[in-house]
């Protein structure tokens, strides 16, 4: 009969164990360190984001009124991709805090399918061939621009949800004075688009109906 003594069996184990335990150690400080950098390269994504809100929905606005006189102003907002790509690595990295990631990343798929249906009215608006619907693709683009300012508000509201949830040793401005910069800005877009102009129901069609030629763009 062989006898193993508890000496032989920790022998056996101990490093075993202590090989598991550095493994699960490294991996640890490994999801650490890629959580910490990738909260601070959001945060400094959302910030810029917020700080730029106001004239966004200024320039939406703007192509809505254009619209609204049957005139085509061309819109170029650059909504950073990196921000999504963030926002679904941290959902994984940072579980107790993936709802705020998640809420964040469908805000913006949202807020760029809106700009994407204004590029491409503005695109039909360009190339239409019949006046008689300049009036249409007018009325179109002023309602699409109407939506996106207020989805883009709202995408900002998800972004100052995950940077206040960012632990402030990982944010990229942790001074109590960023936040209220941030938080002044959405207010200051939410008023602006609170006195966004009506478009009367048949404005649109009436300047397209008017012009001999390809719309004026502004």
């Amino acid at each position: 009969m062989i006898t193993i003594d508890w000496l032989d069996v920790l022998k056996l184990t101990v490093p075993l164990f202590t090989a598991v335990l550095m493994v699960w150690i490294k991996g640890w400080i490994e999801t650490e360190l890629a959580r910490n950098k990738k909260q601070h390269a959001i945060s400094r994504l959302l910030h810029d984001e917020l700080i730029n809100l106001t004239p966004v929905i200024q320039a939406l606005k703007r192509m809505a009124k254009s619209a609204s006189e049957g005139k085509l102003r061309l819109l170029s907002v650059d909504v950073s991709s990196l921000v999504s790509k963030f926002a679904s690595e941290l959902a994984d990295l940072d579980p107790k805090r993936s709802y705020c990631y998640a809420g964040l990343a469908s805000s913006l798929e949202i807020v760029n399918k809106g700009f994407q249906r204004l590029a491409v009215l503005t695109l039909s608006r360009a190339t239409a061939s019949s006046k008689d619907i300049y009036g249409q693709i007018d009325r179109a683009l002023a309602g699409q621009a109407r939506i996106t300012a207020s989805d883009y508000i709202a995408a900002s509201k998800a972004a100052l949800v995950v940077i206040k949830a960012i632990p402030p040793r990982n944010r990229y401005n942790n001074d109590a004075q960023a936040l209220t910069t941030m938080e002044n800005a959405i207010v200051a877009a939410e008023k602006e688009h609170a006195d966004w102009p009506e478009l009367p129901a048949q404005q649109g069609a009436q300047a397209g109906a008017a012009e001999n030629q390809s719309a004026p763009i502004s």
